[in-house]
């Protein structure tokens, strides 16, 4: 038989190295292993035990493991992925699989597939997996709180002016304006903030993303010009220093934007190697190509030096040279000492150098051993995610999932489970909790311009949000269904006096009550989710699990017609911890419930 093929199982589809995803410590007792195979297997069996169990040099046929039946956990588009945990009594293990499919069974050791394991030829050498030693140090550690918070992310400039006095820049008249663009400032600013923190709190949220506050010359501010110094058109360091106060004391945590991967043009490091060229004791802190550079455009699509992008006033440091290293480590350490934030999000996360990343963690969790650290990357991000680096970073596959889900009626409830499930199975189990979790930010499209106006669609889309494991964001107007398009009209001013007149009540309230349901309920933030969906369908209907806790059924009818109590029995709206579209035994198009059962 050529066992690589099978009589029923395709062997290449099935993986498995003893480390990274497939095998991890969970915390200093429990071991995860995971392997993917083919839709073809039928059940998969783990062999485990203590490597040195049988003595330290005796054969390894003389060697046995306990019997540890693995559980489907992730059904993906064309592999499923089986795991279990282990508590290994001494820190280490030594395993192999037995795998069945079709009437067929065959063991996978690490030097390959066998057919039969039971009958080795005397001689033979037998090389099993190990996982040799579950050193703490190098276990993946997230701060415990950010598990079960809710992100409140708010950009400065046009989220609430409180200062009438004279700024900086010219500011606009305050109103929700669709013609803003990056050149105009509407005066948002940290008093503001503060004057309206009861309100944060009131919505349920745990804590607050600020994007940049430092001093800059552009609305959004990633354009750094002075590290020391908070933006002064928004407040002061005491202002802000007073407003993290103000935060904590209202049980909100506050993190806030490092923009470490460049400058800004006019930033004094920038301007002194324009200067005074090689000279200069900064120009090995950027990445210049060739000198002279072109000082009419700086000319960094040409290659003259790198920027963020091909954007020409925001040169890109080079993070790889310890100067800069020091240099960036020593303002988050003054973020964190002095400041007390909670947590850094970091712009442009995927271009900073690993070497730095290490460096600031470690020096940085000295300072505070329960501090956040979110990259902002917008693709698969494993690599920063190995406990060394960041916590955590910004979810853009999961919006790419729900967002897609709804934009591309062709896809089923199955075809969204595998791509959910896929965004699950790309991190270690402590990041999946602590995922920052979106569906819009100041760099897409608002949720409600991508619902179309649709409150249904948004509040949807919004379940799937607050019912899937990691920690939820929210971008300041998403709470009134606030619309937008671009990075012009989504960066509108919060229209305060229609707020404060009740005019978003109803919306508001609805999304207040997903938030509670969220904070109240475990179930919301557990991984455990058991599928109930079909190929030919698009209703999404989970339940989410959580041991000693009841179980949370999930229903939304994301089909085009209503869901009738003779197709499948509907819960009475007051028998739901949450509902929109629920009404006389039916679940009109983009209805929802959540119910405990």
């Amino acid at each position: 038989m050529d066992l690589y093929r099978g009589k029923t199982m395709n062997l290449a589809e099935i993986t498995h190295r003893a480390y990274f995803l497939d095998c991890y410590p969970l915390d200093e007792r429990h071991l995860k292993i995971s392997i993917q195979t083919g839709k073809d297997v039928d059940e998969v069996i783990l062999w485990a035990g203590d490597p040195y169990s049988a003595g330290i040099a005796e054969n390894e046929q003389n060697w046995q493991g306990e019997r540890v039946p693995m559980e489907l956990e992730r059904e993906l588009a064309h592999r499923n992925v089986y795991s279990a945990v282990l508590t290994p009594a001494y820190r280490r293990v030594k395993y192999h699989f037995e795998i069945t499919g079709g009437g067929e069974s065959v063991c996978l050791f690490e030097d390959g597939f066998v057919k039969n394991a039971e009958h080795f030829p005397e001689e033979r050498m037998i090389q099993r997996f190990i996982y040799p030693w579950m050193n703490r140090a190098d276990i993946m550690k997230v701060p415990d709180w950010a598990e079960n918070i809710v992100w409140y992310q708010i950009f400065p400039d046009r989220f609430c002016r409180k200062n009438p006095g004279e700024k900086r820049h010219s500011c606009r008249e305050w109103a929700c304006q669709e013609d803003a663009t990056w050149k105009e400032f509407y005066g948002g600013d940290l008093s503001g903030i503060r004057s309206r923190l009861a309100y944060i709190a009131d919505l349920g949220v745990g804590g607050i993303y600020l994007n940049p506050i430092l001093w800059s010359d552009s609305n959004h501010r990633y354009d750094t010009i002075d590290y020391h110094s908070v933006e002064p058109d928004i407040g002061t360091e005491e202002e802000l220093k007073t407003l993290i106060a103000e935060a904590h004391a209202l049980g909100l945590r506050v993190m806030i934007d490092a923009v470490f991967n460049h400058c800004g043009a006019k930033c004094a490091l920038w301007q002194d190697v324009l200067e005074k060229g090689p000279q200069s004791s900064y120009y090995h802190w950027f990445c210049v190509n060739r000198w002279p550079i072109d000082a009419r455009t700086h000319a960094t699509k040409r290659g003259d030096y790198f920027s963020f992008a091909f954007v020409d006033n925001m040169p890109k440091f080079d993070t790889s040279e310890p100067d800069v290293m020091e240099y960036l480590t020593g303002i988050a350490k003054h973020w964190v000492c002095d400041w007390k934030v909670d947590g850094i999000r970091f712009d442009v996360g995927n271009e900073i150098s690993h070497a730095f990343l290490k460096h600031l963690r470690l020096e940085l969790k000295k300072c505070n051993p329960k501090l956040f650290l979110l990259g902002e990357i917008w693709h698969d991000s494993f690599p920063w995610l190995l406990g060394d680096e960041y916590d955590s970073t910004m979810n853009y596959p999961f919006l790419a999932c729900v967002n897609n889900f709804w934009a591309d009626k062709t896809q089923s409830g199955t075809d969204f489970m595998h791509g959910i499930n896929q965004c699950y199975s790309m991190y270690y189990e402590q990041v999946n909790r602590v995922l920052f979790n979106l569906l819009d930010s100041h760099d897409t499209d608002r949720l409600m311009e991508r619902c179309h106006g649709n409150a249904d669609t948004f509040l949807a889309q919004l379940t799937v949000l607050f019912t899937m494991q990691g920690a939820p964001g929210i971008y300041y107007g998403t709470e009134i269904g606030m619309d937008g398009g671009g990075t012009k009209a989504n960066r509108k001013c919060m229209p305060w006096e229609e707020i404060d007149a009740g005019s978003f009540a109803e919306l508001s309230g609805q999304v207040k009550q997903l938030i509670a349901m969220r904070r109240q309920h475990p179930q919301t933030r557990s991984g455990k989710v058991v599928w109930d969906v079909r190929e030919d369908s698009r209703l999404l209907h989970y339940y989410k699990k959580k041991e000693g806790q009841k179980t949370l059924e999930v229903c939304i009818n994301a089909g085009e017609e209503p869901v009738r109590t003779g197709e499948r029995g509907l819960p009475e709206p007051e028998d739901c911890l949450f509902a929109n579209g629920l009404e006389h035994g039916s679940l009109r198009p983009q209805g929802v419930f959540i119910r405990l059962v």
